[in-house]
């Protein structure tokens, strides 16, 4: 299980991982770290070091729901063209839950 290396143009460096139980590990080099985790159902949980908890699940409509720590909540669709709709009002979804999310609809 080898690790991605992603650099930005200011220099800042952030490393993925997957461990052995199959979760993907996000650190940065200012010291966060996301952990990102499939349930049985292929729910999907995002959790920080700093206590923060992101769930997304798949309703019976093929549409995506998000929830916060917080009581937050988003909703992921695709339209009848087949473009990804996010409704978002909280603004709780960052750039790793949406590859995650872009990675959901690629079935």
């Amino acid at each position: 299980m080898g690790n991605l290396e992603i650099s930005d143009e200011k220099g800042h460096n952030t490393t993925v991982s997957k461990d052995i139980m199959g979760h993907i590990n996000i650190r940065d080099d200012k010291g966060n770290h996301k952990k990102i985790s499939t349930d049985i159902l292929g729910g999907k949980t995002i959790s920080d070091d700093k206590g923060n908890r992101i769930s997304v699940k798949k309703d019976i409509f093929g549409n995506y729901d998000a929830s916060d720590s917080n009581g937050n909540r988003a909703t992921i669709k695709k339209d009848i063209f087949g473009k990804i709709i996010i409704d978002d009002p909280e603004g709780i979804l960052g750039n790793a839950e949406l590859l995650i999310i872009e990675d959901l609809f690629k079935d």
